[in-house]
């Protein structure tokens, strides 16, 4: 397998395990796969660094706890499957790529979007620099409630409601 291969399957694991930390609710070891300084942005926030990611994230419960809502429906059950995915490599150690999502929960089919990412290796090992999450579609019943609202929000901007 070429260097560059071995270098696209380092990056996959990474989003694999932001992904597999989000859906058990561990918002310490999602953070871990930014690096030090990375930053989250989605539609409801923008984060920089660990610590701000895992407040950010966890609106005051605990890793394992659940999600942050306002409201009294939760999620018993979340599932994020990346689809498409295309990272190429930018430098030795930096990486840019696109990967889409889709989130089930007890619902099903929950929310789906896109991430926008800067990878960067340190140490042997490929951490997200600065992600931007996008949001495509919601179901009505959504159980991530705070970001529906402003999901509408955007598509009323956008004249597509």
């Amino acid at each position: 397998m070429s260097d560059d291969n071995l270098e696209y399957v380092a990056i996959q694991r990474t989003l694999a395990a932001y992904n597999l930390a989000g859906d058990r609710m561990r918002v310490t070891a999602l953070s871990e796969t930014f690096l030090p300084d990375g930053v989250l942005e989605t539609p409801t926030g923008r984060m920089v660094g660990r610590e701000a990611i895992v407040a950010g994230l966890s609106g005051g419960a605990r890793d394992g706890g659940p999600p942050p809502s306002t409201s009294t429906r939760r999620p018993n059950f979340v599932r994020h499957n990346l689809t498409t995915s295309r990272y190429e490599l930018t430098g030795p150690d930096t990486a840019e790529g696109k990967s889409y999502f889709l989130v089930y929960t007890d619902i099903g089919a929950d929310h789906m979007g896109f991430y926008t990412d800067q990878m960067r290796k340190e140490d042997g090992q490929w951490y997200i620099e600065h992600r931007k999450v996008a949001l495509d579609w919601m179901a009505e019943n959504s159980l991530f409630e705070s970001q529906l609202g402003v999901h509408k929000e955007r598509l009323k901007a956008l004249g597509r409601i």
